[in-house]
């Protein structure tokens, strides 16, 4: 891997890259190759540095560290298009716009002009992505960070191609190599088993909400943070760590929303809800309507302030239930 990167360093200009096959299988094929590359580049300078930092290699840590961050520098300089009114990138695709916020090369008071540029674009063009493959992983997650999971839904179930409703609608059982892919007529060419544009997944399975904390090890400390989304009423997804089975679970209906999860043993959880978006005034776990006093049952404390309650949780199994605020 040590000398993969250092092949790669040594084929840059300025600490970029330009070679390779571009955004693979884009709609929009404007997408600079320099962006496309840089971003395999960096994202290899990324997995490096965090192997060194993990093995305690502390000089090494450091070097690749200092690349990302020359990288990151050039990235700004070469690609970012300032005009009147007007902040993107490359071409401003949104390939080139999603890579970017996905890097974290964008400047913070510039990020949600940005991310409302790929949104603009997917609008524009009729609820349709127009990236390839490179850039889909990225899209999904600056699009989700960014809170426009309703943009999400819409453009996976839009009934025409490109769209995994698409596939679906027309006969797929399996995830296709092209988005036309049950349609298309390209023999030698068009897998129709081919998981190359699934990053969809990981987005559906973290609308339960479930994840492990950053740094923790074998699932000691879990997150459960529902996302919902606009046009969808249930939400569910499960994994079976080394300490047991962990798994949360959201349904809303008539007014009502319920949260239900699983922390197993010799674990603990943080429960994150956002009283605004669920448009609740009070959360109940067991019938019992949790305060910053609440304590028991597995209920290790409970914060509430600014729209935000956080309950800590041991191992166990817990049931939350909340109301629409009435008006």
């Amino acid at each position: 891997m040590e000398r993969y990167v250092d092949y790669l360093a040594s084929q840059t200009k300025n600490s970029t890259l330009a070679y390779g096959l571009g955004d693979w299988i884009a709609f929009d094929t404007s997408t600079p190759l320099g962006i496309t590359a840089t971003f395999g580049y960096y994202e290899a300078l990324k997995g490096m540095q965090t192997i060194a930092a993990a093995l305690e290699k502390t000089a090494d840590s450091t070097k690749y560290a200092s690349m990302i961050s020359e990288l990151l520098a050039s990235f700004q300089d070469e690609f970012a298009m300032v005009g009147d009114g007007t902040y993107t990138y490359g071409s401003g695709s949104q390939a080139s716009d999603a890579i970017a916020l996905d890097i974290g090369v964008v400047p913070p008071k510039f990020q949600a002009q940005v991310a409302q540029n790929i949104v603009d674009s997917i609008l524009k063009n009729g609820n349709h992505l127009t990236v390839g493959e490179i850039a889909l992983p990225s899209l999904f997650r600056v699009l989700q960070s960014g809170g426009h999971n309703d943009v999400l839904y819409q453009m996976m179930t839009v009934p025409t191609s490109p769209s995994y409703a698409y596939q679906v609608l027309n006969g797929a059982t399996s995830l296709t190599e092209r988005w036309d892919g049950p349609t298309a007529n390209r023999p030698g060419s068009n897998s129709l088993n081919h998981f190359m544009v699934g990053y969809a997944d990981q987005w559906l399975s973290e609308l339960s909400g479930l994840s492990q904390t950053k740094n923790s090890v074998a699932w000691e400390s879990i997150n459960f943070s529902p996302i919902l989304v606009t046009n969808m009423t249930s939400a569910d997804s499960s994994y079976r760590t080394a300490r047991g089975l962990a798994s949360a679970g959201w349904t809303r209906a008539n007014g009502v929303f319920s949260y239900n999860v699983i922390v197993p043993v010799g674990a603990t959880g943080l429960v994150t809800f956002d009283l605004e978006t669920l448009d609740v005034d009070h959360i109940k776990e067991n019938g019992v309507v949790l305060t910053p006093n609440t304590q028991g049952n597995g209920i290790v404390r409970v914060e509430n302030g600014n729209g935000v309650m956080v309950v800590q949780i041991g191992s166990g199994q817990y049931d939350f239930i909340s109301s629409r605020r009435k008006r």
